[in-house]
């Protein structure tokens, strides 16, 4: 590095100790291009990033600085391998913070204040016992002073208190209180003393009202829909039960919704289901009835797998629904719509300082019954796609944008529907949601919420008044807004 550049890369590392992040990544990066692997350069743009939360840049950095530098003295792996561990854990990628921390301590095993980072990093990964491990070492460590063995009760206190076990926080907390009444972790020692137990195990219930307009009710469900457009007033009430018991838990969800005209397209939903966890995995069976004015619609028996790794989400769900064979006035057998639905997909989530933001995506397969009239007309193989903005400016206030989109094409042409049936041309759709939602909590009641959500879906079917008969038209668009009331308990 000639002189010039080691005066720029000197004045960069001022503008890093000086917070002028914007200008020392910038200075740095030019640096780097020139002289890719100057440890110094990658040192300070790793850091820059980091402080400048573009995390991923750093985490990239932080892992190049390593292979630029395998056989330099502990003490700059160690720099590197803590600040790789620390980003991985603002991205909230566990496992990789894990495997940095346990790099080091191989290296240095007496480290402590690491091997307590390392205890923080699996109580956030919910790996409570490898965790008390961690605790078990520092406390049977002859080199770990009164400060450290402190922290080392704190956390088990903390672990003590995330299950539900407030005997052990208490004495765990009272513990680190006597070895360091004035450290670090006294005042979130006290704060456990005195904390009310989490809700791991109990009922709770929700509720909520609301009002809303739907520009075109008769989408609802689409199987019975007519053809024309017709917009609607309403409401909607929904009841959740729900009792916990650590990790697992068992859920009723009712919803009404009523309209002020149209009450042949009233629905009423029962769902009864459980949850249980398995280190990261999650197994949710549940029982579903659906009334379509006041009559049964279908009832469905599914189950959800879901694997979670990091801000990764992995999941499979199959689904059985029946239809009715006599549905409404007319005893229509819609027995046919019946059948199976699996579901794979995966999702991930990131944040953003207040910002939260998740995608997800789809592969869904529906399997009818069908009859003779429908041999299969109702299978499709579907594409979704679906990411959501959530803001939460302040503890009262959050705001959630959302876009889903899919692809839908069915097996078979349907003869009954088509003004050419000769033609055999099998529907396909695609489908757009736009939806914005708002939830104000009142500084006074934290437990009641009032939200605001508008939402805009639109398909578009090769299903249209050229193909088809008039009663059989898939393309439509409609607008919904709704205002309601939350109140949990």
């Amino acid at each position: 590095m000639n002189n010039l550049d080691q005066s720029i890369l000197l004045s960069a590392v001022e503008d890093y100790r000086f917070s002028d992040f914007d200008t020392a990544i910038t200075s740095l990066e030019k640096l780097h291009q020139q002289y890719p692997n100057h440890l110094k350069t990658m040192r300070y743009l790793a850091l820059s990033y980091k402080d400048n939360t573009q995390l991923n840049k750093a985490a990239q950095t932080f892992q190049a600085w390593l292979k630029a530098a395998h056989d330099v003295a502990s003490q700059n792996k160690r720099f590197a391998l803590l600040g790789l561990a620390n980003v991985e854990r603002q991205r909230k990628n566990y496992d990789a913070s894990i495997a940095a921390l346990t790099t080091w301590l191989k290296i240095q095993p007496g480290d402590t204040k690491t091997r307590i980072n390392l205890g923080d990093v699996q109580v956030r990964n919910k790996d409570y016992n490898d965790a008390n491990d961690t605790w078990r070492t520092i406390l049977t460590s002859a080199n770990a002073n009164d400060a450290e063995k402190a922290a080392a009760w704190y956390y088990k206190a903390w672990v003590a208190y995330l299950q539900g076990n407030m005997s052990s926080t208490k004495t765990f907390a009272h513990t680190s209180l006597t070895l360091d009444s004035k450290g670090m972790y006294a005042a979130a020692a006290k704060q456990l003393m005195d904390a009310p137990p989490l809700k791991t195990t109990g009922f709770s219930a929700t509720t909520d009202l609301g009002f809303f307009y739907n520009s075109n009710v008769e989408l609802l469900p689409d199987i019975l829909r007519t053809g024309d457009q017709g917009g609607d007033a309403g409401l909607q009430a929904d009841i959740q039960l729900l009792w916990t018991l650590q990790d697992n838990s068992i859920h009723y969800t009712f919803s009404d919704t009523t309209h002020q005209e149209r009450s042949e397209y009233d629905i009423m939903v029962h769902i009864l289901g459980g949850s249980w966890a398995f280190s990261k995995w999650q197994l949710s069976p549940s029982l579903e009835y659906i009334a379509l004015n006041k009559e049964k619609l279908y009832q469905a028996y599914a189950l959800n797998i879901a694997y979670n790794q990091d801000n990764w989400g992995y999941h499979y769900a199959i689904k059985s629904k029946a239809y009715s064979d006599s549905y409404g006035n007319t005893n229509v057998n819609l027995s046919r719509l019946g059948g199976l639905t699996h579901n794979i997909g995966l999702s991930q989530s990131t944040d953003f300082q207040d910002i939260q933001a998740n995608f997800t995506a789809d592969i869904i397969s529906e399997q009818t019954k069908g009859d003779i009239t429908h041999d299969k007309t109702d299978d499709y193989t579907q594409l979704s796609l679906t990411a959501q903005l959530v803001y939460v400016g302040t503890s009262d206030l959050s705001l959630s944008s959302s876009i889903q989109t899919y692809t839908r094409k069915y097996a078979k042409a349907d003869t009954t529907a088509l003004l050419n049936p000769a033609s055999n041309t099998s529907r396909s759709d695609m489908y757009l949601n736009i939806a914005a939602s708002a939830i104000w909590k009142p500084l006074t009641d934290k437990d009641s919420s009032f939200i605001v959500d508008i939402s805009y879906q639109k398909n578009n079917s090769n299903y249209d008044e050229a193909t088809v008969n008039s009663l059989s038209i898939k393309s439509y668009d409609a607008w919904k807004t709704r205002i309601s009331y939350s109140k949990q308990w």
